[in-house]
């Protein structure tokens, strides 16, 4: 006995909501489209990116991430490190500079910091950070001197601000003038470290490898 026309229609319409759903969690499911540059292994700060450090992985972020991000590894082969990345890390070109364009004349500076205007004590030997200086009653902080690399983080300070659990930080800068600037807001102002956001490690359904 052949079906009726009316249950012949319902069981199209099933198995067309049938295929809709099996769209619907492919999509789901599907490995993310767009790839970045992300790090094969760990590096360390003021490491020279070679090819063999980078990789491509798959990964779906916010539109407020990828614009952060590269997938031309290119742009980043020759370029320094200015903080530690861990593999699979995803690596921002606002994280990496020219090579050497952070040196300059050996001018050593160091500081005492509660740890919240030190990163939380969130720093090691080679990092490179902004130095800021606010004034109380001030509105904004200004940016005293950029790019300076960090030389040593000593965590046991005496006297009262080091009893409160601040931190020494010597930093190296560019030139006198940078010098003169720190240490004169120093002695007028706060001072706090401010640092590149290292990318987070890639997310991804396929892992990641070489493009």
């Amino acid at each position: 006995m052949l079906p009726s026309g009316r249950a012949v229609l319902g069981g199209f319409l099933i198995a067309a909501s049938g295929v809709g759903l099996f769209a619907a969690y492919q999509q789901a499911h599907a490995a993310p489209v767009n790839k970045f540059v992300v790090a094969t292994h760990p590096l360390a700060p003021g490491d020279v990116i070679e090819r063999a450090d980078l990789g491509l992985a798959p990964a779906e972020l916010p539109p407020e991430m990828t614009g952060q991000l590269t997938d031309d590894w290119r742009s980043l082969v020759g370029k320094e490190t200015t903080a530690a990345v861990g593999k699979n890390q995803l690596l921002s070109p606002a994280s990496v500079v020219e090579p050497g364009s952070i040196d300059g004349p050996a001018r050593r500076v160091s500081l005492e910091l509660s740890r919240a205007s030190a990163l939380d004590g969130d720093l090691e030997s080679g990092a490179v950070v902004d130095v800021l200086s606010s004034t109380e009653g001030d509105s904004e902080a200004t940016v005293v001197a950029e790019r300076s690399r960090v030389l040593a983080v000593n965590a046991d300070s005496t006297g009262d601000l080091g009893q409160l659990g601040s931190l020494v930080v010597t930093i190296e800068v560019a030139d006198e003038r940078a010098l003169a600037a720190i240490v004169g807001a120093s002695a007028s102002g706060k001072m706090t470290l401010a640092a590149p956001t290292p990318g987070p490690a890639a997310s991804t359904n396929g892992g990641s490898g070489h493009g």
